[in-house]
């Protein structure tokens, strides 16, 4: 398993483009300094009015498998 720290800041129109389906993956830098992306639709828990903000960490299997994300911040 590998668990990687990434800071999520998109605005609540920016999230419209994933919830509607014109982008489906996000990219992004972890602390650890990995380039990722996951399907965006597993950020759908974490909507507010404002957009999606936070720390996140994300787990993934040996295979690069999502197997989970969490907020922790």
């Amino acid at each position: 398993m590998r668990k990687l720290q990434i800071d999520i800041d998109i605005s609540a129109e920016r999230y419209v483009a994933l919830y509607n389906g014109q982008a489906k993956t996000v990219y992004a830098m972890s602390r650890q300094g990995v380039s990722v992306q996951f399907p965006g639709k597993i950020l759908n828990q974490f909507v507010t009015h404002d957009g999606i903000c936070g720390t996140f960490e994300i787990v993934f299997d040996g295979n690069n498998k999502l197997v989970n994300i969490k907020k922790i911040v």
